[in-house]
């Protein structure tokens, strides 16, 4: 098995800005956090766009995929290394929240992952343990903002004892916060989700491979040709009397 040996690079272990991206937009992980969060179907959700008309960017975005299941939340999905009074800010008054209840009508339903730590540690009063999931905390008060405001950290994950048959939005809360370049560096490397997630980011890995070497020989198509039309050029006028 390929997973055995396979191993993320510094720059894109799970967290990490471009990874994390990836690994959210998978049909996957849209079905994890969307049926653990509001029970519905596989295939109900899908992403859309997170740039906004003020000129923010969320990371991730999910919406019903059929419009007559309008009355379903959309999903704001942020992955943060720090989250301090400055990103909630963001989140909830100024950008992100109201940005997308102006695109689709109905307050969000937020899920932050907390990737290093809060800032100040005292942040965390403001949130309270959901009831049937007590590795997942949620903000006390999100009115006029979200309908709910999720959020997964480290210390949030101290919470409960773990073992391999942890739930799927667990497990990616886990595979995104443990930052494991490797399947069996990581604490549940037989869960089944965990081993998902391993196998998407290592072909994302490659797909992104693919994708720069594809780069690379444009850039050398280009630079060649460039080149033989300089020396073309070139001796066209050293023959100009």
């Amino acid at each position: 098995d390929a997973l055995l040996s396979f191993k993320l690079p510094p720059d894109q272990l799970p967290g990490t800005d471009q990874l994390s991206k990836s690994i959210l937009k998978t049909s996957t992980a849209i079905d994890i956090i969307t049926s653990n969060l509001l029970d519905v179907p596989k295939g109900t959700y899908t992403i859309a766009g997170t740039e906004w008309a003020n000129g923010s960017r969320s990371d991730i975005l999910y919406v019903p995929y059929l419009g007559i299941q309008n009355s379903l939340p959309p999903i704001l999905i942020e992955v943060q290394s720090i989250v301090n009074v400055t990103f909630m800010e963001r989140l909830s008054c100024h950008k992100y929240s109201q940005s997308a209840k102006q695109s689709y009508k109905f307050y969000p339903l937020v899920v932050v992952f907390c990737i290093d730590k809060l800032s100040p540690s005292t942040i965390i009063s403001k949130f309270i343990p959901v009831n049937d999931k007590p590795w997942m905390q949620r903000i006390l008060c999100c009115d006029f903002w979200a309908k709910s405001c999720y959020l997964v950290s480290k210390s949030s994950l101290l919470c409960e004892e773990v073992d391999t048959n942890v739930s799927s939005l667990h497990a990616l809360s886990m595979f995104l916060i443990e930052q494991s370049p490797t399947l069996y560096g990581h604490s549940l490397p037989e869960n089944s989700t965990i081993r998902t997630l391993y196998r998407l980011a290592m072909e994302c890995i490659a797909i992104e491979s693919e994708e720069r070497e594809d780069l690379v020989r444009v850039v050398d198509v280009i630079c060649t040709n460039n080149e033989r039309l300089w020396h073309k050029v070139n001796s066209s006028l050293a023959s100009v009397p």
